[in-house]
């Protein structure tokens, strides 16, 4: 009885106020994705379900890193059927700015490295993506924190074809991307996070993805 009153007063103390969105949480998500682009040997069109973690540290008041990683699994429609494999690493950092006491202006960078497989070595490659964020994130109610940012990027990949050969591809886009979080304690949340991407025509990538997350929040110590 004594340890789970320590543990309990030990989450409650490291628990955010609510006066602002934390900066330092760890979370789990399921992932759904949609996307379509030409990979050289005409249209595909992939949908891919999966899980994601992904940890943020907030610092010196204005400062932020993040790291996530997520596994996808689907199918992949070119004519025919077959199975796609994706795991995808993602690094960022930047700034968010104090505009208010509840809201915050953030702009940082981003890098991603996504790995593929799939059945008979069709579409096996590999992605490099590096963005740019900027965008509000604020408490709108005293337990719902929203985030609406713009997203410009470009990347390069390739892919193994059905020619036995690898495709190499470079791609810009620009997107949207919209958070919701709902907080049950300063500490525990769910949430959303809802993504459309447009990219170069007959390119990658034109594609749409959604996650839905349970978060730990932290205070930030730094």
């Amino acid at each position: 009885m004594r340890f789970l009153i320590l543990a309990v007063s030990a989450l409650i103390m490291s628990a955010p106020a609510f006066a602002g969105a934390p900066w330092t949480y760890v979370q789990a998500s399921y992932l759904e994705a949609d996307s379509d682009f030409s990979d050289g040997s005409g249209p595909v069109s992939n949908r891919n379900t999966g899980y994601g973690i992904e940890g943020s540290l907030g610092f010196m008041q204005r400062w932020h890193v993040q790291g996530a990683y997520g596994k996808l699994k689907g199918d992949e429609n070119q004519g025919d059927l077959r199975y796609t494999r994706q795991k995808i690493y993602n690094i960022r950092g930047g700034l968010h700015e104090e505009i208010t006491p509840t809201l915050d202006l953030v702009v940082d960078i981003g890098y991603t490295k996504s790995k593929n497989d799939g059945s008979d070595n069709n579409g096996a490659g590999e992605t490099t993506y590096t963005d740019f964020r900027v965008g509000p994130r604020w408490f709108a109610a005293e337990k719902l924190e929203l985030g609406a940012y713009i997203i410009a990027g470009r990347g390069k990949g390739s892919a193994y074809n059905i020619f036995d050969d690898y495709d190499k591809v470079k791609f810009s886009d620009i997107g949207l991307r919209a958070d919701v979080q709902y907080y049950f304690t300063p500490a525990w949340s769910i949430g959303a996070r809802f993504n459309l991407k447009d990219g170069d025509a007959g390119q990658q990538f034109e594609g749409d993805s959604v996650g839905l997350n349970i978060r730990w929040s932290f205070a930030d110590r730094w």
